[in-house]
């Protein structure tokens, strides 16, 4: 039997050609492209932010390397007398969640001197947390940080201050300027030396006898405020950051040895 060759392209009658104009239907839903979404870009999540400028600040030990004299010296002394009592000392040890403590502390401020040594005996006797520092200088970086919903106003903060961040570094609480029972000490010394604050308002645009005067008064302050602390402040502070912590805990410890 012979095969008729049938041609790859066939042409259709002119009455098998369509005679509808497709052009005027209505498009039906499936017919339809779908509309096109614009998301917005992925925000930074915050804790990543958080840990970067947590990060970014220096460590202890960083920021004594980078005190210049006599604060360096001044810093030394303290942080060979600063001390925590034993049984703060063992809370501390088992506390069981993660803390990220940010030191901000003032220069030439006799409070910071007597303070931050104790506030690196805490942090290294807790196994969980860690200890940042800075300054009034980086507080453009501190309120990134923090974040607005922290309501930490940092511009008006009597320093230094104690910022507790939990694991993800956000903001918990903060403890300072200095214990309770060292506001009434510091209140009768200040009334004994009532030249002090006038001084220390003066200090940026007087001449050099206003400076040297300040810095003087600030070094009597400071060696008496070593005495107060070594003579039972250190304990106070320590008991008051350990009541603070352990505030924050779902079950708080027993704090009836405090």
């Amino acid at each position: 039997m012979e095969m008729t060759p049938v041609s790859p392209v066939t042409t259709l009658p002119d009455a098998w050609l369509p005679t509808v104009d497709f052009d005027t239907l209505p498009a039906t839903p499936e017919a339809e492209a779908p509309a096109t979404v614009i998301l917005p870009p992925t925000p930074l999540a915050m804790p990543e932010i958080g840990a970067l400028a947590y990060t970014l600040c220096p460590t202890s030990a960083e920021f004594l390397t980078q005190c210049e004299e006599p604060s360096a010296g001044i810093l030394q002394r303290r942080i060979g007398e600063a001390r925590i009592p034993a049984d703060v000392q063992a809370e501390l040890v088992y506390y069981p969640d993660t803390v990220n403590f940010l030191a901000v502390v003032g220069a030439g401020l006799p409070d910071t001197a007597v303070l931050l040594p104790l506030w690196m005996r805490i942090a290294k006797a807790m196994p969980r947390a860690d200890l940042r520092v800075v300054d009034e200088r980086a507080l453009p970086l501190l309120e990134r940080l923090l974040g607005e919903e922290a309501g930490v106003d940092m511009e008006s903060a009597e320093l230094p201050m104690l910022l507790v961040l939990d694991e993800e570094w956000r903001f918990q609480a903060s403890w300072g300027p200095r214990p309770a029972a060292a506001e009434i000490l510091l209140d009768e010394w200040l009334m004994q030396h009532p030249e002090y604050e006038a001084l220390a308002e003066a200090e940026e645009g007087e001449g050099a006898q206003e400076q040297e005067a300040w810095v003087a008064l600030t070094e009597t302050l400071f060696m008496q405020m070593r005495v107060w602390y070594n003579s039972g402040l250190d304990a106070d502070a320590a008991r008051e950051i350990l009541a603070l912590l352990a505030s924050l805990l779902d079950v708080p410890p027993d704090m009836d040895t405090l």
